[in-house]
């Protein structure tokens, strides 16, 4: 809770007390995500609306991305500013600077406590105990536009999980700049390589928050699309990992390790076996596929002035299928490296069924975001005189889908000749 502190009980303290009023502030600060936000705290967020506003999201959400979201990262360059070696000293600390401080440590408390408020009145679902699944699984939400509970959950998530937990090293880095500058004789202070860079830290950590907060305003405001396309990235490099590993594993043996026993040649982390071999080798290009289509789809669409829809008529479990896809696929794909490992060290007939069931998996996967993506985002997509770009999209898309059928039959007739004649 934000204490009850004014300009002019600050004007009576010396300039100690202000420094400790300064370090109280930010320890405050270092522990606000373990805070409750207050009835007092939603009151207040709720004040500038209506009684009709507050009874409707829309207003809400307005409030949190073009009101305190944009306040939050101004108060944290605020505090960034304010604590420079050329602003504030121990030789002889300003007064108006530390009240400064103090103002703007309040004022985000207050902020902090206002957004979480507001969106636990805007996510009501999203914040019982309930599970990240049933909520995000909605599927009569279509209607809804910007407050699908998918939404309002990545929301929710992004502030908690990303924007509160960088408040913790932003504000503990602050304390110690703060008492850095203010303890510490500006001709006393050892050179920057030798003593901690709190400076260099603060800054860093503000930048992380800013981008937090950015991406946060961007969920409420964006299009659908690009809540998806965040899920992707994380999973994307995953896939250059795997198409080295597959890569590393077929290499051939060198002529000094022929000779070795089949264990002594799985110790070189290479598999042995040609059959396997060529499942290995197969599977390269459906994840060089895989790549390319979420690639592409991670892009704008060929006409930059019109881009993706803000909303679809997508339900909220459909969105959630389609941002996290590529996890599953990606899931997918390790276990065709663990069969690859398991098979080629003993052949059972298991395991060419195993290989069969988890690519017609991942082909089933594929199959339902194209769905998604053909029903409802390709269509969104305006012509233009110059090119016509939905038609392009479509094009491109059928031709992706044509050379996976081909890889996977290829795969799929490899796995048979395994099956047939594993070693």
């Amino acid at each position: 809770m934000v204490e009850s502190v004014t300009g002019d009980h600050w004007d009576q303290l010396d300039t100690l007390d202000l420094q400790s009023a300064v370090v109280d502030g930010f320890a405050r600060l270092i522990t606000i995500d373990s805070t409750q936000p207050t009835d007092q705290a939603l009151d207040e967020a709720l004040s500038a609306l209506s009684i009709d506003q507050v009874n409707s999201n829309e207003p809400l959400l307005n409030r949190l991305h073009s009101e305190l979201l944009p306040l939050l990262k101004e108060q944290l360059n605020t505090i960034s500013l304010s604590l420079i070696p050329s602003t504030i000293s121990s030789k002889e600390p300003d007064k108006k600077l530390l009240r400064l401080i103090l103002r703007t440590q309040s004022e985000i408390e207050r902020t902090i406590h206002q957004i979480r408020s507001m969106i636990t009145a805007v996510c009501p679902v999203c914040s019982g105990p309930i599970s990240e699944v049933s909520v995000t699984h909605r599927t009569d939400d279509q209607h809804l536009k910007a407050q699908k509970s998918f939404r309002l959950f990545r929301v929710q998530e992004l502030f908690n999980q990303s924007v509160m937990f960088i408040m913790h090293p932003v504000f503990t880095q602050a304390q110690a700049l703060f008492h850095q500058l203010v303890t510490i004789p500006p001709n006393e202070l050892k050179p920057e390589s030798d003593r901690p860079s709190y400076r260099g830290e603060l800054t860093f950590f503000i930048s992380c928050a800013s981008t937090a907060i950015d991406w946060t305003i961007r969920t409420i405001n964006g299009p659908e699309l690009e809540i998806a396309q965040e899920y992707w990235k994380r999973e994307l490099p995953w896939f250059n990992f795997y198409i080295r590993e597959l890569l590393e594993l077929t290499t051939p043996l060198p002529p000094t390790a022929i000779e070795l026993t089949v264990e002594r040649q799985h110790d070189l982390g290479v598999l042995v076996h040609g059959t396997v071999i060529q499942v290995a080798k197969l599977i390269i290009p459906i994840i060089k596929l895989i790549r390319l289509l979420f690639n592409k789809l991670s892009k704008r669409p060929m006409n930059p002035k019109e881009g993706f829809p803000l909303f679809t008529e997508m339900c909220s479990s459909q969105l959630e299928s389609l941002a996290r896809q590529l996890k599953r696929i990606s899931q997918d794909i390790k276990l065709l490296l663990d069969l690859l490992n398991k098979a080629d060290r003993s052949f059972d007939d298991m395991t060419s069924y195993e290989f069969t069931g988890v690519i017609q998996n991942l082909k089933s996967r594929l199959d339902s975001l194209l769905l998604l993506i053909l029903l409802y985002f390709v269509p969104s997509i305006q012509n233009t005189d110059a090119f016509s770009t939905q038609d392009d999209y479509k094009a491109w898309l059928v031709t992706w889908n044509t050379q996976l059928i081909l890889s996977i039959h290829n795969f799929d007739d490899a796995v048979r000749l395994f099956h047939d004649n594993p070693f």
